[in-house]
Parts: structure tokens; sequence; C-alpha cells
């Protein structure tokens, strides 16, 4: 009798090494910093990923748009290699 591995991919978020049981899912301490009002959440424009989940102070609580726009260093350093070349 074969045991079947179940496959485990890397969680959603670039900086979190949890794994998940399905490609593009967030682990459950990343999932609760998603929904936590304090915490910014960039997102990759290229690829589409979190990149991060940032803590914001409570100073900073004026901030209305809580998802950034922005690129990912990988997603960057794809596109510099090809201007270069």
């Amino acid at each position: 009798m074969k045991l079947k591995l179940k496959k485990l991919f890397k969680c959603n978020v670039n900086n979190c090494a949890n794994l998940v049981a399905s490609d593009g899912a967030f682990c459950k301490s990343c999932l609760d910093k998603i929904i936590n009002d304090n915490y910014i959440i960039p997102i990759c424009s290229v690829c589409n990923r979190v990149i991060d989940l940032i803590k914001i102070d409570k100073s900073h609580k004026n901030i209305n748009d809580r998802i950034l726009q922005t690129i990912c260093y990988k997603c960057y350093q794809k596109l510099e290699n090809e201007i270069d070349n």
C-alpha cells in the first residue's frame, strides 16, 4: 500500500515561510494580519502577490488605503534585466 503525500505550498505572502494546503492561500497568522486594521498590505502589481504585511503605528491610523500597489524585488530584477538586454 502506497502512502500518498499531500503537496504543500508556500504562503502567498512573499516574506512568509509557512506552508499551506493550496496554491495562492494564506497561512493563519498572515490571514489574521490581513483582517486586522493595523496592517498595510503592499501587493506587487506584476505577479499579484502580497509582498509583506506592514504594521502601522497608532499615529498613522488616518491612512485610508490599506492596500498599496507596488512591485516586489524579484519582479523589479526581471524588469531591470529586460531593459538591459
